[in-house]
């Protein structure tokens, strides 16, 4: 029928994911990105998610460089659960795999299941973590709770 298929993935499947891609199922992929790949089981309480989704995220930059896919890649921001620091180090991270494009999302904290994440944050918290990027060579697209 003509319809474009687009994706939202945590990338913890990456191998079903080459397969969607290989196929061509698929003409874009939202993949979220927790952090870099250190500091994802401390934010996911899962050993070797940090892995299997960098492992996506390779895959998808291969794809796009071969005209296969796009994608765009996006982390939501818990102060929290991501510092500065770990932000400029995903984002180093990212400027290798050959991503020069990041949306980052505002945490909604109320929707957190850990209660000590549900306080009020401050606003305009984005701001700091946009320019830690900026500083790395990662453009930043800045997107609020809705």
């Amino acid at each position: 029928m003509g319809f474009k298929v687009g994706m939202h993935t945590a990338g913890i499947y990456p191998e079903r994911l080459g397969a969607v891609v290989g196929e061509g199922l698929v003409d874009w992929v939202g993949l979220d990105i927790k952090g870099p790949v250190g500091g994802y089981e401390a934010i996911t309480g899962v050993a070797g998610s940090g892995e299997r989704a960098w492992e996506s995220l390779q895959l998808l930059v291969r794809n796009r460089d071969r005209g296969r896919v796009r994608f765009e890649v996006r982390v939501t921001v818990h102060p929290e659960m991501l510092s500065p620091e770990l932000v400029e180090e995903m984002g180093r991270g990212l400027r290798e795999y050959g991503v020069d494009e990041l949306t980052i999302q505002e945490c909604v904290a109320e929707h957190c299941l850990d209660e000590g994440l549900r306080g009020v944050l401050e606003l305009g918290y984005l701001g700091r973590y946009r320019g830690v990027l900026e500083r790395v060579g990662v453009e930043v697209l800045a997107r609020g709770p809705s």
